[in-house]
Order: structure tokens, then C-alpha cells, then sequence
């Protein structure tokens, strides 16, 4: 017999369900249950009606973003992020703080091997 300690209150509708009813909100904070669950997802599924039109010139201006910016990798942890081009904040990676960037594009083995044979600390 399983007793009503096994039961979890979902945070919306307040009743109790098992376990296997339940499930986290979207943002991973709050347990409802599965019902609860389908008509947020159904209420959130519809577009509002000017919502498509403000989307559209925000996903122009994510691609003119990223056309506008160079990918690069940092040399000491590996970290690959973008830059844009003619920023004027200093080029240092946003992970490790150090300024040894290298263009991710362009690395390949044989420009990993003519730099490394260009550095003298190196042997």
C-alpha cells in the first residue's frame, strides 16, 4: 500500500499526483503536473497577433550580427567565441582574461604547425 507520502502538489492547480504525473516548468523551478504542463504549453504555442511581425526583423538583425563578426578561438583554454569587427573593447578571450586569439576558421594543421615553428620559446 502506498501511502500519500509519495504524492507531490503541483504548484498551480494545487492537487496531489504521483511521481510519474509530474513535471518541472519551463524555467526549471516550479513541479506541476502533467495537465498543467499542456495548457501553459497550448497557451504558450500561440503566436500573439503583432509577435510574428517583431520577430522577423530581430532574426534580420541576429544574421547581420554574425555576418558582421569573426569567429575566434582563445590559444591558452581553447574557448571559442565571436568578435566584432572594429569594436573598440580590447580582444581578450571573456573565459580565461588573456589576449592570445587566433581565428577559428583558419586553423588548420599546417597553420598550427608554421606558428608553432615561428614561436622561438618553442623547440
Amino acid at each position: 500500500m502506498k501511502d500519500d507520502l509519495s504524492k507531490y502538489m503541483c504548484t498551480i492547480c494545487k492537487l496531489s499526483f504521483g511521481f510519474d504525473s509530474m513535471t518541472y516548468s519551463s524555467d526549471g523551478k516550479k513541479l506541476i503536473c502533467k495537465n498543467c504542463y499542456n495548457i501553459i504549453a497550448k497557451r504558450n504555442d500561440k503566436p500573439a497577433l503583432g509577435e510574428n511581425k517583431a520577430r522577423s526583423p530581430g532574426a534580420s538583425q541576429l544574421s547581420s550580427a554574425t555576418l558582421d563578426s569573426i569567429k575566434v578561438m582563445c590559444v591558452d583554454c581553447k574557448y571559442k567565441f565571436f568578435l566584432r569587427k572594429g569594436s573598440r573593447i580590447a580582444p581578450i578571450c571573456p573565459y580565461c582574461s588573456k589576449n592570445r586569439l587566433a581565428k577559428y576558421d583558419e586553423l588548420t594543421a599546417d597553420n598550427l604547425i608554421n606558428e608553432v615553428s615561428r614561436d622561438k620559446n618553442f623547440y
